[in-house]
C-alpha cells in the first residue's frame, strides 16, 4: 500500500473517452487563463471547466475542521487485487493506494457564450458595428487574442454560442451576427431564472431537511429569532435567491461591466428585499440592546444583594455611666446615721 500525497482524484463525464486541455480566458476577468478539457467525441464538441470540491461549503453550518497543519482529516483508500498463480497454489494479492488529499476534481459543462459575451462587451464598438459571417467574427477574435485557443474552438461552438447573444439575419441561405446587448441580457436572465426555479422548486414552506444548503442559508438571514422559516414572505424569499443566483452565475462567468449592465435592466425590485434586511437588523439591534439592559439591571442587582450581605452591622454604642463617688449617691443622706 502506497501513501500518495499529490495525486488527486477527477471526476469525468463517462459519455465521453478522449479530452485534451485547453486554455481559455477566464470569463469573469480576461487577463488571466483557465485551463478547461475539450472533448471531440462523436462530433459532439463540449468544453468542460474543472472545480476542486474541499469539503468546505459557504452554505452549511457543518463544515469540517481542519488542523492547524492544514493536513487532511480525511483521505480516499483505493484497494486493487490481482490473481497470482504459483505452481503450487493460487493467491490473491492485495494492492493500492491510500491518497492523502480527500479533495476531488469535478468536471462540469462550460458554455462558451459567457465567454464570449464578455469579450463582444469588452469590445462591443467592434462586434455591434454590423453584421458579419461567422468567419468574420473568427477573424476578428484572431486579431484582437493572438492566441491558439480561438482556432481550437470549433465552428460549431461558435455556430450554437452567437444566436445566444447577436442578432441574426439570413441572406441568400447565409446567416449574418451582429453582438447585441439586448440579447446577451436575454441569455443571462434565462440562465438566471433557470437557477431560480431550480433551487425554489421544493415548497417555499417546506421542511429544511428537504430544502438544498443554499436555500436553507438563504432562508436563515431572512427571519427573526423566535420565529421559523414560514414567517418568510413568499416574494422576499423569491428575491433573495435571485440576488444570490445573480451574484452566483454573473460573479463567476461574466465581467463586473456585465454584471452591471444586467442590473440595470433586470425587472425585479431588489429595494425590497434590502428594506426587509435593514428592518430585521434593525429588531436584532434592538432586542439585543434590551438584553442588555436587562443583564445590566440583573448584574446590579446581583452586586447590590452580595453587598448587603457581605456588610456588616455596627455595634449600638453604650453610653458611658458617671461614677458617683462614695457616700455621694441620691440616697446616701437617708440612710445617714443620726449624730
Amino acid at each position: 500500500m502506497t501513501v500518495d500525497s499529490q495525486t488527486k482524484i477527477i471526476v469525468l463525464p463517462d459519455q465521453y473517452s478522449t479530452f485534451k486541455i485547453i486554455n481559455l480566458p477566464n470569463p469573469a476577468e480576461l487577463s488571466t487563463k483557465k485551463s478547461y478539457l475539450f472533448t471531440e467525441d462523436d462530433s459532439a464538441y463540449k468544453i468542460f471547466e474543472l472545480r476542486e470540491v474541499n469539503g468546505i461549503n459557504p452554505y452549511s453550518s457543518n463544515n469540517i475542521s481542519l488542523p492547524k497543519s492544514s493536513d487532511s482529516v480525511k483521505s480516499w483508500i483505493i484497494e486493487t487485487s490481482a490473481q497470482k498463480e504459483t505452481k503450487l497454489s493460487s493467491t490473491v494479492v492485495s494492492g493500492g493506494y491510500i491518497l492523502q488529499s480527500p479533495n476531488l476534481v469535478v468536471s462540469s459543462i462550460f458554455n462558451p457564450a459567457y465567454l464570449l459575451a464578455s469579450i463582444f462587451c469588452t469590445h462591443a464598438a467592434t462586434f455591434s458595428k454590423r453584421f458579419i459571417t461567422i468567419e468574420d467574427f473568427i477573424d476578428t477574435l484572431s486579431g484582437l487574442y493572438d492566441d491558439p485557443w480561438v482556432q481550437e474552438l470549433p465552428q460549431s461552438l461558435y455556430l450554437d454560442c452567437l444566436p445566444l447573444i447577436c442578432d441574426t439575419i439570413v441572406e441568400n441561405g447565409e446567416t449574418f451576427y451582429k453582438f447585441s446587448m439586448p440579447v446577451t441580457m436575454t441569455f443571462l436572465k434565462s440562465k438566471v431564472a433557470k437557477l431560480v426555479e431550480h433551487f425554489l422548486s421544493s415548497d417555499l414552506k417546506s421542511a429544511p431537511s428537504s430544502q438544498t444548503q443554499f436555500l436553507q442559508h438563504i432562508k436563515s438571514k431572512l427571519y427573526e429569532r423566535n420565529q421559523d422559516q414560514t414567517s418568510i414572505p413568499e416574494e422576499i424569499l423569491r428575491l433573495a435567491v435571485e440576488k444570490h443566483v445573480v451574484d452566483l452565475v454573473l460573479g463567476s462567468y461574466c465581467l463586473p461591466s456585465v454584471l452591471d449592465e444586467y442590473l440595470k435592466t433586470q425587472s425585479s425590485d431588489f429595494s425590497k428585499y434590502d428594506l426587509h434586511l435593514k428592518e430585521l437588523e434593525q429588531k436584532k439591534k434592538d432586542l439585543a440592546m434590551v438584553e442588555q439592559n436587562m443583564n445590566d439591571i440583573a448584574e446590579s442587582s446581583a452586586k447590590a444583594s452580595a453587598n448587603s450581605k457581605g456588610k456588616k452591622k455596627p455595634d449600638p454604642k453604650k453610653k458611658p455611666v458617671k461614677k458617683v463617688a462614695v457616700g455621694k449617691g441620691a440616697l446616701d443622706g437617708f440612710f445617714k446615721k443620726a449624730t
